[in-house]
């Protein structure tokens, strides 16, 4: 008799109790953006530098070039584009930024430098 009452409390406040007696899902990662819209023009034997931003996911991030080329004279580490410009254009490529969360969240988004 008491298994059978036991079960019909347990069924009954699964029903009507709520959520806030059962345990949560705490994990609350935000999905992983490249907040960065764009890039300011550069000057040909300029400094330039400018740090990409993400929000979301777990930090710390990890930054890269997957297609197109940074301006010539210019590199990203750690998500700041720097140096300087040596040839005028414009140079359109698109970064990807990685979280350190298990599994890993990704994101991309393209970008563009005009090398004035």
């Amino acid at each position: 008799m008491k298994h059978l009452l036991f079960a019909l409390v347990t069924v009954l406040c699964l029903a009507g109790c709520g959520a806030d007696w059962f345990p949560q899902n705490t994990n609350t990662a935000s999905s992983l953006t490249v907040s960065t819209s764009t890039l300011p023009a550069g000057t040909v034997g300029t400094a330039y530098s400018q740090t990409l931003t993400a929000t979301g996911g777990t930090s710390p991030y990890s930054w890269s070039v997957t297609t197109g080329t940074l301006p010539a004279g210019l590199n990203m580490s750690s998500g700041v584009i720097s140096g300087s410009p040596t040839t005028a254009g414009t140079s359109t490529f698109t970064v990807q930024v990685t979280d350190s969360s298990s599994p890993a969240q990704t994101a991309t988004k393209s970008l563009s430098i005009q090398v004035n």
